[in-house]
């Protein structure tokens, strides 16, 4: 306990020098035992002058003295402060008697000790704008920015150790505070509490959030790993410079400032343009990532944080007293370029989710996580609202869901690149097959016809000697085909082919079909059955492209059956269809959906002659000329191949 002699009695009006006589000191001793009765009641109030136990916090809000202008001996306990103005803390210059006005104020609380000097106490001021100096008991504790030459601190929280030795029965503490600004004051309440307290307090959310700063940096090099070792350098490198820009944005404000720099106002233009890089990277990435040409409203944002980084270089040339005024303009600058990328943010997510289902995923979620914590700290910012800034612990979710997406990139695009090469072995056997089916139709045709020619020499009957005709034209007509529909193909392809616009008739290239198709397959004339629903069906179109659609049809139905092959041309208002139908062992389930690429046959048996590209030239015209095909088909029973071809295209 601090003994009471020669002290200044605290019921005395403060600076009074008015003497007590004996009368009063027996009431003020009954005072005294009632105080002493209810210290521990009176320790929890707030208004100055207040009354301390030592041992408790101690809240300091109401009722502090203000004086508006210089003043020499501010911090001098002894001065008389009785007509000072009132104020209530936190306050700001402008929410408060100091409202319009710039320059020095002098603030001071009595704190009336009740018991013992606390030994580790300190004071809690948070954050203060713009400079400040503190005096307890007339002798300076602390002091952030500087008052002259005018160097502001608008960010550091404020916490100033009271040695134990300057605790007295009366206590004053005074604070000389410099604004440049509206919104200069102290922003957060003060009180005495336990220095240790109060760091650790400090201390677990700063290295909280520098834990979080530094594990941005170390994802940036992730990203900018990824710029090296995958094909979408640009979003990698994007996200790498948001990542590094967002991790040394809060490495500065997470208590690192004055281990990087010696001065805050550079240290703020830096910790300002790592801010505003933010928004535009963000932008670029997202409209790189959904392939998207550079909107215009993304150029116009460069230019505008173009501008505010200028701005914000050029702020210490503006005037000493006069850098947290234009700080105070590139912040609020920035909250409305903000609102514009986020407003156009979600605009542009809304719009390209759907085709971007995939790749935007992950993102949607990150960045519906990312907009709470935005709003909160918009709104802090602006003063609206006093809850702490809660972003720095949002933007590793954030982060966390990029980098899902981005692995869920890599993983599908593993998935593709095996995909592709199961694709490029079946190509390769594809094209294996082709060569073997080729050589041995070419192979089938040169031995019938060295067969036929070895044989001229030889006297026949008139029958086998027909016979020997017909193979030999039938071997003829096969490499014909063979020549012609490879020409055909590669002219497909390449968009090469002559397209012709004649008007025909369809029966007459069907009788034209049927005949090539039977000195083909040496087939019975008997076997193919050409159903009509008219005399004469007149087409407007290609009739060489007509011809070798059919023709495949007609030829495979009657290499790959012995039955009866019908052929049945119907027109109705609809359109013209053309179907080609016989009872042959069907094509299994398997290849229904194979039988149309190139190369791909309906049998393995190589007695069956055929190169594998019939079906792939009638599947090319029918795209071409607009039309539909369908197969249907039993294995084991029937194969029905259908054409139809719409009525405009039948004109």
């Amino acid at each position: 306990m601090i003994s009471l002699r020669g002290k200044r009695n605290y019921f005395q009006p403060f600076n009074s020098a008015v003497r007590f006589t004996d009368n009063r000191i027996v009431g003020k001793a009954g005072l005294l035992a009632i105080v002493l009765f209810l210290a521990p009641i009176l320790s929890l109030q707030a208004d100055c002058p207040v009354y301390y136990n030592g041992r408790s916090a101690l809240e300091l809000k109401g009722n502090w003295k203000l004086y508006k202008g210089p003043l020499s001996g501010g911090q001098n306990p002894s001065l008389n402060d009785s007509h000072w103005q009132s104020i209530n803390l936190p306050f700001t210059f402008d929410s408060s008697n100091a409202k319009g006005y710039r320059g020095e104020i002098w603030l001071r609380c009595r704190i009336v000790l009740t018991g013992q000097a606390p030994e580790h106490a300190a004071l809690y001021l948070g954050r203060v704008r713009d400079a400040d100096q503190v005096y307890f008991n007339g002798v300076p504790i602390g002091s952030t920015g500087k008052l002259q030459p005018f160097s502001p601190d608008v960010e550091s929280d404020r916490i100033y150790s009271v040695p134990f030795g300057l605790w007295q029965e009366e206590n004053i503490v005074a604070i000389r505070l410099y604004g440049s600004t509206g919104g200069a004051g102290i922003l957060n309440e003060p009180r005495v509490a336990h220095q240790g307290d109060l760091l650790t307090e400090n201390m677990l959310s700063s290295r909280v959030a520098a834990g979080f700063s530094f594990l941005f940096l170390f994802i940036s090099l992730y990203f900018f790993s990824f710029v090296i070792f995958t094909s979408r350098k640009k979003e990698n490198l994007f996200l790498g410079l948001f990542t590094l820009s967002l991790g040394f944005y809060h490495l500065i404000r997470s208590g690192y400032r004055y281990v990087i720099f010696d001065d805050f106002v550079f240290s703020y233009q830096v910790e300002l343009l790592c801010l505003y890089m933010l928004p535009v990277l963000f932008l670029n990435f997202f409209i790189s990532w959904i392939e998207r040409e550079r909107p215009m409203v993304l150029k116009l944002l460069e230019v505008f944080y173009g501008a505010l980084t200028l701005l914000t270089i050029a702020i210490p040339f503006l005037g000493e007293n006069r850098s947290v005024f234009w700080f105070d303009v590139t912040i609020y600058s920035n909250l409305a370029g903000v609102s514009i990328v986020l407003v156009y943010g979600i605009s542009l997510f809304k719009k390209t989710y759907g085709p971007h289902r995939d790749r935007l995923r992950f993102i949607g979620i990150g960045f519906m996580c990312l907009i709470p914590p935005v709003l909160n700290d918009m709104l802090s910012t602006l003063g609206v609202i006093s809850t702490p800034r809660i972003l720095v612990f949002a933007f590793p979710i954030f982060l966390g869901f990029i980098a899902l997406q981005l692995s869920d990139g890599i993983i599908q695009l593993n998935a593709a690149v095996k995909e592709q090469e199961k694709e490029l072995r079946q190509l390769e056997r594809k094209k294996t097959g082709t060569i073997l089916n080729i050589s041995q139709e070419f192979q089938h045709l040169f031995e019938g016809i060295k067969q036929l020619l070895g044989s001229t020499a030889e006297k026949k009957s008139t029958r086998t000697q027909n016979k020997k005709n017909r193979d030999l034209e039938c071997h003829l007509t096969n490499l014909e085909n063979l020549i012609l529909d490879s020409r055909l193909l590669s002219q497909l392809e390449n968009d090469e082919y002559p397209d012709k616009n004649v008007r025909f008739n369809l029966l007459d290239q069907i009788k034209l079909v049927s005949d090539r198709a039977i000195r083909a397959t040496q087939a019975k004339q008997s076997r193919l059955i050409v159903h009509s629903s008219a005399d004469e069906i007149i087409y407007r179109g290609d009739p060489e492209l007509f011809h070798a659609m059919v023709y495949h049809l007609v030829e495979n139905a009657l290499l790959y059956s012995e039955s009866d092959v019908e052929i049945r041309l119907v027109k109705d208002d609809r359109g013209i269809t053309v179907n080609v139908r016989d009872e042959g062992p069907g094509i299994p389930a398997e290849q229904q959906e194979l039988i149309f690429e190139r190369f791909v046959r309906g049998t393995e048996d190589q007695s069956v002659a055929g190169s594998g590209i019939g079906l792939t030239i009638v599947d090319e015209i029918a795209a071409r000329m607009g039309a539909s095909l369908r197969l249907d088909s039993g294995p084991g029973f029937y194969t029905s191949m259908e054409i139809f071809i719409p009525q405009a295209e039948a004109a």
